[in-house]
């Protein structure tokens, strides 16, 4: 290597780790606002709601999503792994490709409403499919240019897009269902935010309009690529989605509306950590894996370390702060939440174990290896929650999903090893930690209920609160300026 291709190097790498950087504080900041939003809006929604319509919407949103997701072909991770992923021609085709499958997805969602809704016993869950399935239509007609920009890691506009059409999505909720009050304004303020990131998609981002096209080369590698993202995706949907479809038959709808209330909050952290892996920590994985195996193995260790950080911070304090957060903020008919949100951290950090690691084995092209851990993940968690259930009630049913989490991420630490990544040096250690600190506040907290006398239980609480959060908030912060700092 010559000196000049020295310097090139060096100055690519520093412009990479700007928007790494970069791109990692937006996806946090656009990502956490547009919850915080969404919180607030399903604070006001359970007032005006009943727990059955969060039920119902439930199963709306499985059934949907459930279709999506079993199309799924991975048009964005094609578009952001291939070398051809900024020809117009290959993006055309694509975009073709995707108008294509959201047309025949609201389709199929027309003709299988009726069987879904006969399914569950409630013929509104039909008519609010159908309507519900039109998010596929408008999904379809989404501009490439958002994977275009994820590929090159510039995710200003995209954060800020999705906050907009989530933001204008939720106004259109609050503002239907202050006249309403029923679930259809759920279901139409979601419609009216999918048009919105839709449009912007076209007018916010920099690149050539897509047009129908039909590339035959750009086609097979599109095909080729997602054979097994289409079956990972729908795989991963189903163990990811699996618990509600099960409580759907297990219990009541309303008890269903409180559980699902709870998982949402829960999986707030994940949701977080699966945006930033697969609109920072893939894209980097994937153009390391092009030019330096080396970089990519280090990138690994490196982002799992703030991933992980970021895990424990959060979820500490999703236990620590749920009762209080939940006595305060909603009515006694979603009391029940607070228990089964402290409870979901357990699976919530095994699932983050996997969702940490997962885009690793895609970004190297093993897109066979994420179809094996989801149906692994899918297998543990039927088996597992199903004989929990029976055992434990709903205890024993949250319980049985880290079980399928840690099936899920079997697979994964396997292949990673494969190529030399050892996934057990992190994993373990950061589990004894989450163990020892989430865990440990939790018992004491308990303890603190049967032991001291009212007038003193919130101090103790948030005392113990207090003193497992600022340690992990402050070796989250030291990590983190650790690994911006380095060269």
């Amino acid at each position: 290597m010559t000196a000049t291709q020295e310097v090139t190097g060096e100055v690519a790498s520093g412009q990479l780790k700007k928007r790494v950087i970069s791109g990692s504080v937006r996806v946090i900041a656009g990502y956490g606002g547009s919850q915080l939003f969404r919180l607030g809006a399903n604070l006001i929604f359970a007032k005006l709601l009943f727990p059955e319509a969060f039920g119902l919407m439930a199963l709306v949103t499985v059934f949907v999503q459930g279709l999506t997701m079993f199309s799924d072909i991975g048009i964005g991770p094609s578009i952001i792994q291939s070398r051809r992923g900024e020809e117009l021609g290959f993006l055309n085709t694509a975009w073709t490709i995707q108008v294509v499958r959201g047309v025949l997805l609201w389709l199929v969602s027309v003709a299988g409403a009726g069987p879904f809704a006969t399914l569950y016993e409630d013929p509104q869950l039909a008519s609010l499919i159908r309507v519900a399935a039109l998010s596929s239509v408008i999904g379809g007609f989404t501009s490439t240019k958002i994977f275009t920009a994820s590929r090159k890691i510039s995710l200003a506009r995209i954060t800020l897009l999705d906050f907009v059409g989530q933001a204008c999505g939720q106004i259109a909720m609050l503002i239907w269902c202050w006249f309403s009050r029923d679930v259809w304004a759920i279901v139409y303020g979601s419609l009216i935010g999918a048009a919105v990131k839709a449009i912007l998609s076209h007018v916010a981002l920099v690149g050539e309009r897509n047009r129908l096209t039909f590339d035959r080369e750009a086609a097979r590698e599109l095909l080729h690529f997602g054979r097994w993202v289409f079956i990972s995706t729908a795989l991963s949907f189903l163990a990811a989605q699996v618990d509600r479809l099960m409580l759907g038959k297990f219990v009541p709808l309303d008890k269903l509306g409180v559980y699902n209330i709870a998982m949402n909050l829960a999986w707030l952290t994940p949701m977080i950590g699966g945006n930033l892996a697969a609109g920072v920590l893939f894209p980097l994985l994937a153009h390391h894996s092009r030019t330096d195996s080396q970089a990519y193995e280090r990138a690994i260790y490196s982002a799992r370390s703030l991933l992980l950080d970021g895990t424990l911070f959060m979820l500490a304090g999703l236990a620590l702060l749920a009762p209080a957060f939940f006595h305060l903020l909603y009515d006694r008919r979603y009391e029940e939440a607070a228990w089964m949100a402290q409870l979901l951290t357990f699976p919530i950090w095994v699932a983050m174990l996997m969702i940490s690691a997962d885009r690793a084995v895609l970004a190297v092209g093993e897109s066979r290896t994420l179809a094996i851990s989801n149906a692994a993940a899918l297998l543990g968690k039927l088996g597992a929650c199903t004989l929990g259930f029976y055992l434990g009630g709903l205890i024993g049913f949250i319980l049985g999903l880290a079980v399928g989490f840690l099936a899920g991420h079997i697979p994964i630490v396997i292949s990673l090893r494969r190529q030399g990544v050892h996934l057990l040096r992190q994993d373990l250690p950061y589990t004894a930690i989450a163990l020892a600190t989430i865990g440990g506040g939790v018992f004491v907290q308990r303890w603190a209920m049967q032991h001291v006398e009212l007038r003193w239980l919130k101090w103790v609480e948030l005392g113990v609160a207090l003193l497992v959060l600022v340690p992990l908030g402050w070796q989250t912060w030291k990590r983190t300026r650790q690994v911006m700092a380095r060269r």
